[in-house]
């Protein structure tokens, strides 16, 4: 018997997309077992341990938390919910066209556009909109200005992920579709999306727990807690036990308030989490459509219409007509607005995109037809979106480059570069093993019951702010140190390090139930041991996805300011040592140029890390990967 036959069954997918690989066999398939195993536990303590902090928190904290609770959830819950319905048709636009409808040659440097936007870290974002956020709007309003700024946050996370998908679709399909005699948007509709549904559901999930947890912090921020303040509950402490009292050590009802609500968001998360998996457990991941020829057309009359508008005889218009068509509505916007005497640039540009969004339909409409017309509009608002998607990119880096009549302390910022590096590194470090051994038993070991129940804790600690981390690892050092003060360094590194793991997991399992189960099968038909098809087939085939993932994960923790304040030390510290801690001290200071060349270099080191690991995927990836 070959060693093939020995491995036991076929590989077999199950309806969540996981590709399960047959039975264990061999000391080395045994040990590799053990170390996904391992890094499943150390996965699932992360949620579990927050949950744990919050419960023993929430029981603690003072009498007068509960008061307003109510408001907070609901303004914390329509916030999240008008981001994610902003943020998934903006993002799987702009993954759309950067990999099915922009011309070839420029959809490498476009995905490194959305490559650089998922590198921003939230902290960026929330300066640059640090006076609508803060400004007299109240009630809806606010909510609403809050629920586009998290939008703009959350944009990343699903353009990044669908990007990855889509790319993922097999060529043939599309190949095939588009010889059928189908447009580029029939394409997308009933190849490209029906095979990425259930990978955008997902990734729809992990930026709504995101943009739970960024709501939270965000409206509890604004709302007075101030977390370099919190530095001084180690020395209140008077005793270990005090450690599950830290909301009462505080003396602050809003902190109480923010455990509270962080408890329910992350309960709320994790029911509907799994409430949600256990329904679509059943379905296939692909419905097949039923034919519907044409709504009261003959099925003859309707492929005739299809094969005229194909055929190559058939009026086309110039392929320059967008190019000249799009400065020519701008043009017209800019004379209106300035005939106007009233407007601006912004409204130059969005009369301008309105009006040829509008305008080329119909042009096309009136030249090829109402297939052609409904194309050509879908793929301007993929189009339009990208451009939405990228936009305040393109701000953020000309308000940062924009001098500011001042000079930068070289030395202060150099420490806080370096410490940033230390640290992030060390949990890169740690994360990204943990995470993707997790991601691993996720995907290749475990059931499909106990891969729902990881998945729905990953989601569940993802939707937790960062202070909750930042509690945690004050909570953990009061409790192994004792009351006190004690070296920060190690407390940071573990608090990014709860925030970055359920996020690399969660990316990770996703990405690699992305690999085709064909190409287990054979690798597995040649002979190769269980653990070697993980490693040299599975891991490399989902390298790029992996690394999509890792740098959410880093843009995430670098940018969470409120955490690095929560753990960084003393507050009398003569110099930084992160940069989130001097560019909230930049910004409170209010002098020129302020907290900008920070945020510049907090953005630069992303990117760097970004391209390091983008080389490292192409390495050690297929080569021939599109």
């Amino acid at each position: 018997m070959n060693r093939a036959a020995a491995h036991g069954a076929a590989p077999a997918a199950d309806p969540g997309g996981v590709t399960a690989l047959p039975a264990v066999a061999g000391g080395g398939d045994r040990a590799a077992a053990a170390l996904a195993r391992a890094g499943a536990l150390l996965t699932v303590l992360v949620p579990m341990a927050l949950i744990t902090l919050l419960a023993c928190q929430s029981a603690t904290s003072p009498e007068g938390s509960a008061t307003g609770l109510g408001a907070l959830l609901v303004e914390v819950l329509c916030s999240a919910a008008i981001a994610v319905a902003v943020a998934a048709p903006v993002g799987a636009g702009a993954a759309l066209f950067t990999t099915r409808i922009a011309p070839r040659r420029a959809r490498r440097p476009l995905g490194a556009l959305l490559d650089v936007l998922a590198a921003v870290p939230a902290v960026a974002y929330a300066l640059l909109a640090a006076e609508p956020l803060t400004g007299g709007a109240d009630g809806p309003a606010r909510t609403v200005v809050r629920g586009l700024v998290l939008a703009v946050i959350v944009t990343p996370t699903i353009a990044s992920g669908a990007r990855e998908v889509f790319a993922r679709v097999p060529s043939a399909l599309v190949e095939a579709s588009l010889a059928l005699g189908a447009t580029r948007w029939e394409m997308i509709r009933q190849v490209v999306l029906p095979s990425c549904a259930r990978a955008l559901r997902s990734m729809t999930a992990l930026a709504l727990s995101r943009a739970l947890a960024e709501a939270l912090a965000l409206t509890v921020l604004l709302g007075g807690v101030r977390p370099d303040q919190l530095r001084a509950i180690p020395a209140r402490a008077a005793s270990r036990s005090d450690a599950w009292r830290l909301t009462r050590l505080a003396d602050d009802d809003i902190l109480g308030r923010l455990v509270l609500a962080a408890l329910i968001i992350v309960l709320i998360d994790l029911a509907a989490g799994l409430s949600a998996r256990a329904l679509v457990a059943g379905r296939p991941p692909v419905r097949p459509r039923r034919a519907r020829p044409g709504r009261g057309i003959p099925a003859e009359l309707a492929a005739l219409d299809r094969a005229l508008d194909a055929s190559p005889t058939a009026v086309r218009l110039p392929r320059w007509t967008g190019a000249v068509l799009v400065p020519a509505c701008l043009l017209v916007a800019a004379l209106l607005e300035a005939l106007s005497s009233d407007g601006g640039p912004l409204g130059a540009l969005i009369g301008g995109a309105f009006a040829c969004l509008l305008v080329h339909p119909l042009l096309v409409l009136a030249v090829e037809g109402p297939r052609s017309a409904v194309d050509a509009g879908c793929r301007d608002l993929c189009a339009a979106a990208f451009a939405l998607a990228v936009l305040p990119l393109v701000v953020l880096l000309a308000r940062a480059a924009a001098p500011a009549g001042g000079t930068t302390p070289a030395a202060p910022l150099l420490g806080a570069v370096v410490g940033t590096l230390v640290t992030i590194t060390a949990a890169i470090a740690v994360s990204v093993p943990v995470g993707l051994a997790c991601a691993v038993w996720a995907a290749e070991y475990a059931e499909c019951r106990a891969a729902r129940i990881v998945s729905s804790l990953t989601d569940a600690a993802v939707s937790a702010p960062s202070l909750v981390a930042g509690l945690l690892a004050l909570a953990l050092r009061i409790v192994l140190v004792g009351p006190g003060r004690a070296p920060a360094a190690a407390g940071a590194v573990l608090a990014l390090c709860a925030l970055m793991i359920p996020y690399v997991a969660r990316g990770a399992v996703q990405m690699l139930g992305l690999v085709p189960a064909a190409l287990r099968w054979e690798a597995l038909a040649l002979g190769a041991d269980r653990w070697r098809v993980i490693l040299r087939v599975v891991l490399p085939t989902a390298s790029a996805g992996l690394v999509s993932s890792t740098v959410l994960a880093v843009s995430r923790a670098i940018g969470a300011a409120s955490l690095v304040l929560v753990v960084a030390g003393p507050v009398e510290r003569p110099s930084p040592s992160a940069l989130a801690d001097w560019i909230a001290g930049a910004a409170a200071a209010g002098t020129a140029p302020g907290p900008w060349t920070g945020v510049l270099c907090l953005v630069a080191v992303v990117v760097a890390l970004d391209l390091v690991g983008r080389a490292v995927a192409a390495r050690i990836g297929p080569k021939d990967a599109a």
